[in-house]
């Protein structure tokens, strides 16, 4: 991300993530000087490992599991959301 760039969560471009996870950055064009980082672990496929107590394999990814009843469950800047009916409520950013 560029210096302009505000950056929630973890900057896994400036701190690479653990051996075993993936760097995965989100912006959008209603917030262009915002971006928002996290270290995924790869599920749901053979020779993956399960995921963590807490998490729900979602999307190929290990995905933080969250009650949208319990304000504020996912830390500033994220929201507990679910892409669609059929999914799990997850920790997603709030953008």
């Amino acid at each position: 991300m560029s210096v302009c760039t505000q950056v929630y969560g973890q900057n896994c471009q400036e701190t690479p993530c653990p051996e075993g996870q993936k760097c995965h950055m989100w912006n959008t064009y209603s917030h262009p000087r915002e971006a928002w980082g996290t270290c995924l672990i790869r599920c749901g496929e053979e020779h993956t490992p399960a995921c963590s107590e807490g998490f729900v394999c979602q999307m190929s990814y290990c995905r933080k599991a969250c009650d949208p009843a319990v304000p504020e469950v996912c830390g500033p800047h994220y929201k507990c959301d679910r892409y669609y009916e059929k999914f799990a409520w997850t920790c997603e950013p709030d953008m």
